[in-house]
């Protein structure tokens, strides 16, 4: 028997397995308590300290995940799905478009097409309900491709809820991290890596907490690279089809699905979403061009342009032509094809006037998966920062951003080569094994 304060060595071992274990959720949780309360007002202040919590118990996990037992990295997968589960439950704070998604099924299952009808209109008073008012930029018809909306309507006629409608993203995140799990085994990778986006700040804050549905169309994408490994191109088109008519932004991997059987399997996707609205005289766009035109929010490129140019527009046209030169760069130069979509992902948040923070999702799952893209990572991770700009708009209705945060935000992809030597991604936590 150990007299008190005795401790041997095979206790000293499991000390720091437990720390392993329990320390990324417990950060994560305090950090969440921080700001997900009822009641609490929101400032900058807290924020930065409560996502900082969050950040930390990622980096710990990130550094310590090599080293954690089958069983250990088991136990923090449960802790998350547990602690998103429990966010499901929470009211959005950082984000209210989950409740134009839930308006815009309970508009389809109607009868009515949501891309001709905007919230506010008056053929629609009929449907409004407690959380209407609750809808962000009640002007504006949808926006969303019609798959989305399709998702959103069955989801809406199964239960009408953010709560469920969160759940329900949070299972399709674990599609995700499932597929990751298969990709990192064909590169052979540790599958435990796919942890990595599942516990990303970023995944835990815009899916479960805020009902941000990307993990739909990231599923697809993922489906869709792993089938192009298998040769099997029509059921790759389908699944590219399905990405496409879920988010706009796969468009720019035409160059990965040009084979006919592609091309064959991505038009029956679209033209099965698209047709019965174009049969019916609408356009299936909403307010698209709205979005192209004037919106703006935590753009890199564009804020450095604006300086320089007086013409709003004539900015977006220029980093359109300079997406496009990325574009060809790309993919005459990239041999790999997850390279590829992962640096065109990039260079659409680097040309786009509109960053929002939950974009970060598009390029989490391929930098996790590939080695040398630990930047696309620390850039997933530093998005929420631009939330600081909530306090203004919450507390004042003032939207003030932030220029220094902005430019620490994308320090990591301006500074990539010295990211990668100091956070190499590749040789800490994607080993073979485990």
């Amino acid at each position: 028997m150990l007299r008190t304060g005795e401790i041997t060595r095979a206790t000293c071992r499991r000390l720091p397995v437990a720390v392993d274990t329990w320390l990324p959720p417990l950060l994560t949780l305090a950090g969440l308590l921080a700001v997900a309360l009822p009641g609490q007002v929101f400032t900058a202040g807290r924020w930065g300290c409560g996502y900082g919590l969050m950040a930390l118990g990622y980096l710990y996990l990130w550094r310590r995940l090599p080293a954690m037992s089958r069983r250990g990295v088991a136990l923090v997968a449960l802790l998350f799905l547990l602690l998103r589960l429990w966010l499901t439950s929470r009211e959005p704070l950082l984000s209210d478009d989950i409740y134009r998604c839930l308006w815009e099924g309970r508009v389809w299952n109607a009868g009515f097409d949501p891309y001709r009808l905007a919230p506010d209109h008056p053929a629609l008073a009929v449907l409004r309900n407690h959380w209407h008012a609750l809808i962000n930029h009640p002007e504006l018809p949808a926006i969303y491709p019609p798959l989305q909306l399709a998702v959103n309507s069955v989801l809406a006629n199964l239960h009408e809820s953010p709560g469920f409608y969160k759940l329900a993203l949070t299972v399709a995140d674990i599609v995700v991290a499932l597929l990751l799990g298969l990709l990192l085994a064909r590169r052979g990778r540790s599958q435990r890596c796919a942890l990595l986006y599942f516990t990303h700040p970023l995944a835990v804050l815009e899916v479960s907490w805020s009902g941000h549905h990307d993990p739909v169309f990231l599923a697809f994408l993922l489906a869709a690279l792993m089938l192009l490994d298998d040769r099997r191109r029509f059921a790759a088109g389908l699944a590219w089809g399905a990405a496409v008519a879920t988010r706009f932004v796969p468009l720019v991997l035409v160059r990965e699905f040009r084979h006919r059987r592609s091309t064959a399997g991505f038009l029956v996707v679209i033209l099965a979403c698209y047709l019965p609205f174009w049969l019916a005289g609408s356009s299936a766009l909403g307010s698209l061009g709205a979005y192209a035109a004037d919106w703006e929010f935590n753009g890199s490129l564009y804020r450095l342009g604006t300086i320089v140019i007086a013409d709003h527009r004539l900015v977006r046209l220029v980093l359109f032509g300079l997406f496009g030169g990325w574009w060809a760069a790309v993919n005459l130069k990239t041999g790999d094809r997850e390279w590829r979509v992962l640096l065109l992902f990039v260079g659409v948040l680097a040309a786009s006037p509109t960053v929002h923070p939950w974009y970060g999702l598009w390029v989490l799952p391929l930098a996790v998966l590939l080695p040398g893209a630990a930047p696309a990572v620390w850039f997933a991770l530093l998005l929420p920062l631009s939330y600081v700009v909530l306090e203004g708009w919450l507390g004042a209705g003032l939207w003030h951003e932030v220029n220094p945060v902005t430019a620490v935000i994308y320090l990591p992809l301006m500074c990539w080569p010295l990211v990668y030597r100091f956070a190499r991604f590749s040789g800490v936590a994607c080993r073979r094994g485990g």
